[in-house]
């Protein structure tokens, strides 16, 4: 019963208003090989994009359209404010990082950071793949798409600010927990996120 509705369309986004963003993301999705939602995209969507932001765990074929259903939910996201900043009376900054999306490779990070940027382009969401060591005062606004040895290093050498952070994704959960070795080895040496093979 706490289920949302099916997303049935791409017109059902729950976008908050009317606006140039919002054509924009319905254009780019019909550019792209989604003409209609798949079955996790009509799920997914609409559970991550409630007020409350419930914890969700999705399960589908490669090809089922899993990138794109928490993409939306994000995009969303950046697009509207934000529901915990709102109860402490803060407004969002446009350098806010909003999303986080972990995946474990460089390969399948960059596949996102590709994807999220074509569906992004046209709003005013920026999205950000992080890239060897972060630069001092880089701004990551937005979505931050990232390695988990790469976030390490960029945190433990305060590059990153995570207090922002609205919606945290793992992609591929099983592959991460499966790297569970390379986090310790970070802990004790930054270096070694470059030797790791592809992680």
């Amino acid at each position: 019963s706490s289920c949302p509705p099916l997303m049935l369309s791409f017109t059902d986004l729950p976008f908050a208003e009317t606006n140039k963003a919002q054509l924009a993301i319905l254009d780019n999705l019909e550019k792209s090989h989604w003409k209609e939602p798949t079955p996790v995209q009509m799920q997914a969507v609409p559970a991550l994009s409630l007020v409350s932001r419930p914890d969700v765990v999705a399960c589908a074929p490669t090809g089922s359209g899993k990138t794109a259903a928490f993409l939306l939910p994000a995009l969303l996201l950046c697009l509207t404010g934000s529901n915990h900043k709102k109860k402490k009376k803060k407004s969002v900054k446009t350098s806010d990082t909003r999303v986080l999306l972990v995946a474990p490779t460089r390969e399948l990070a960059g596949q996102i950071h590709r994807e999220a940027s074509f569906l992004a382009k046209g709003t005013s969401v920026p999205v950000h793949l992080l890239q060897g060591k972060a630069s001092p005062g880089t701004n990551f606004a937005g979505i931050l798409v990232s390695t988990p040895l790469r976030l390490i290093s960029a945190l433990r050498a305060s590059h990153v600010n995570l207090s922002t952070v609205e919606l945290v994704v793992l992609d591929e959960a099983d592959k991460l927990f499966e790297v569970e070795e390379h986090f310790g080895r970070a802990a004790d040496d930054d270096d070694d996120e470059d030797d790791a093979e592809g992680r």
